[in-house]
């Protein structure tokens, strides 16, 4: 009996979510692709929306459920890797903050309303 898991790699242009079934052996079940818009700066920066991010990683999700046939609860665990320097503000709901783009890049190369910590 296998035991399954669900891999996502949160890229700078899409979300790449891979089934895997582990027995004595890693098996890779299913795989999808869903991308998502990446915002350009003038100075150099970029921001992503972090809707975006949920929106394609329920979207892969479904695909990979739908083409291996694995059910949700067959799922033993999820494992994350994303961009290095991706940051998220969220208030006590959880409800991102500011209510703008994710910032994204190189530290001074974002948006001066969204600017915090040391390069403030």
């Amino acid at each position: 009996m296998s035991t399954f898991v669900i891999t996502y790699d949160v890229g700078t242009t899409s979300m790449k979510t891979c089934l895997f079934a582990l027995t004595d052996q890693i098996t890779l079940v299913a795989d999808a692709v869903e991308g998502y818009e990446l915002y350009m700066l003038d100075n150099g920066g970029a921001e992503q929306e972090p809707e975006d991010w949920w929106h394609a990683m329920c979207r892969a999700t479904k695909q990979v459920l739908t083409a291996s046939g694995v059910l949700p609860r067959q799922i033993a665990g999820l494992s994350f890797c994303g961009q290095m320097q991706g940051l998220v503000l969220v208030d006590a709901e959880g409800v991102p903050r500011p209510a703008e783009h994710e910032l994204y890049g190189q530290p001074g190369q974002t948006r001066a309303e969204g600017r915090i910590g040391p390069w403030h």
